[in-house]
């Protein structure tokens, strides 16, 4: 018997790929702003033993074309080092940043104050600038629980670009995941 153009068996393998694909999408809007434990791998991809807190959460894009679209922001924790890579709303490509440029993002605090912070933008990923000894993100991050807003605007950085992305981030399950890298 032909269903669709396909037999039994397809159809079967087709609807267990489906059935994969909704599990792992259900897997992944539940882990959506949590902290999971990342691995780091050697230059053959191989585990290393190492390891690293990330989380992804839901964030908006603009530009003077794009009025407010989907994206996902990742948060990397490497050491006392925060970077954040940004994903189309398919996670299947990496938005595009100036390369070797510093520029400032606008952090607003739980209490309401808004502070702005040096970061510097190479290969599509964004970082808390190294020469800014105050990291208020990873500061933040390690001693408060509250929510931190972040906006990154890609034209302190570059006069070419006028993309904007707003996204927020908290402690969450932060230190349940160090504890158990540090093990």
């Amino acid at each position: 018997i032909k269903y669709g153009g396909l037999d039994y068996n397809q159809l079967k393998e087709a609807l267990k790929n489906l059935a994969q694909k909704e599990k792992e999408l259900k897997e992944f809007n539940d882990n959506l702003g949590k902290w999971q434990k990342g691995n780091f791998v050697d230059e053959f991809g191989d585990k290393t033993g190492k390891g690293y807190p990330y989380s992804v959460v839901r964030g908006e894009h603009e530009n003077s074309s794009v009025i407010k679209s989907d994206v996902f922001v990742k948060t990397t924790i490497d050491g006392e080092s925060l970077y954040f890579q940004i994903f189309n709303s398919s996670m299947t490509m990496k938005e595009n940043f100036p390369d070797s440029e510093f520029g400032t993002i606008k952090i607003k605090f739980p209490n309401g104050d808004v502070k702005t912070e040096k970061v510097f933008f190479y290969q599509n990923t964004v970082s808390e600038s190294p020469d800014d000894k105050n990291k208020l993100i990873y500061n933040h991050l390690m001693s408060d629980s509250g929510e931190l807003k972040i906006l990154i605007d890609l034209g302190t950085a570059s006069r070419y670009y006028s993309d904007k992305y707003q996204f927020t981030i908290s402690k969450n399950n932060l230190d349940e995941i160090l504890a158990e890298i540090k093990e």
